[in-house]
This record gives C-alpha cells, sequence and structure tokens, in this order.
C-alpha cells in the first residue's frame, strides 16, 4: 500500500524530515509512505487570504491527479 501525504510548504525544518523518517520506518514492510511538499502561494499584500488557499488547493488537485490513478483511494482533509 502506497501512503501519500500532500503538504502546502517547502523547506521544512530539519526535525519534521527527522519526525517524517522515523514515522515512515515505523510502519509496516509493504506500506510505502510518501511526502510531497507543495509550493505555497506567494504571500502579496492585498491578496485575499482565500484566492491564496483556492491557489493552493489547486495545485494539491493538480498534484494528487498526476500522483494516483483511478484505482487508489484518498483521504483529503
Amino acid at each position: 500500500m502506497r501512503l501519500l501525504i500532500l503538504a502546502v510548504g517547502t523547506k521544512m525544518p530539519a526535525w519534521v524530515d527527522e519526525g517524517f523518517a522515523d514515522y515512515a520506518r515505523r510502519l509496516p514492510r509493504p506500506w510505502k509512505l510518501e511526502l510531497t511538499e507543495i509550493r505555497p502561494e506567494p504571500r502579496a499584500e492585498g491578496k485575499p487570504v482565500p484566492a491564496m488557499m483556492r491557489a493552493e488547493a489547486a495545485r494539491l488537485r493538480d498534484r494528487k491527479s498526476t500522483r494516483l490513478n483511478s484505482s487508489h483511494g484518498y483521504i483529503s482533509y
């Protein structure tokens, strides 16, 4: 089974990467955990937060559709 985590943000601190690696090692062998970081929308002055969130959501959907096919299931929050 492949578990794919899509997260908005890049250049995470070392403790995040270490925690992810530790958690991935704890999973049962047949499970493969993957983390894909999505570039956040630039926080420009005057741009409404909902517009930035829509742009990030579109990137998440685009990445998800390229990484998964119809036979995969997914959970999204």
